[in-house]
């Protein structure tokens, strides 16, 4: 490994800080629809915006805030936390049968160096669709095979 690999790692990382003022507001206005086509796997070369984006999910901190959401919809699940908010109330039964795979989820976020936008757009969803597997029980295992998927695309499966 070269002594450039870090900081190539790091320039990669801390980019989008430097796109224009433009760029970010496209960003900013258009996240949801960019967060949906990273989840289905655009590369984040195809514009500035999915760069920035993708520089975004990507982000160490962001990472950190997603998995510790993660954990804390798992104790809440086994009756270990609270569930102050203003969220859909959760599946429980769900998450407890899928609360190990939950903190693989949490835990390869936190730990991996580098990982896909995909996977992290991905958890974003899952986090945030009222609609989804963590909130609505579901059928043949669907949370399951989300948290699944989402560790996949991490890691650039799928």
């Amino acid at each position: 490994m070269s002594s450039l690999t870090p900081h190539l790692s790091e320039h990669r990382l801390h980019s989008h800080r430097r796109r224009s003022p433009r760029v970010r507001v496209g960003v900013l206005l258009r996240r949801g629809h960019l967060d949906a086509m990273l989840a289905a796997g655009a590369g984040s070369g195809e514009s500035p915006e999915l760069a920035l984006r993708a520089g975004q999910l990507s982000d160490m901190r962001n990472r950190r805030v997603l998995a510790h959401r993660l954990e804390e919809i798992v104790r809440t699940a086994n009756g270990r936390g609270s569930w102050r908010s203003a969220r859909p109330p959760l599946a429980a039964r769900d998450i407890r049968a899928a609360s190990m795979q939950l903190m693989q989820l949490a835990r390869d976020l936190c730990e991996q160096p580098e990982v896909e936008p995909a996977g992290v757009a991905l958890t974003q969803r899952l986090l945030t669709d009222g609609t989804g597997p963590l909130y609505v029980y579901g059928q043949n295992d669907a949370l399951w095979r989300a948290v699944r998927d989402a560790r996949a695309a991490l890691f650039g499966g799928v």
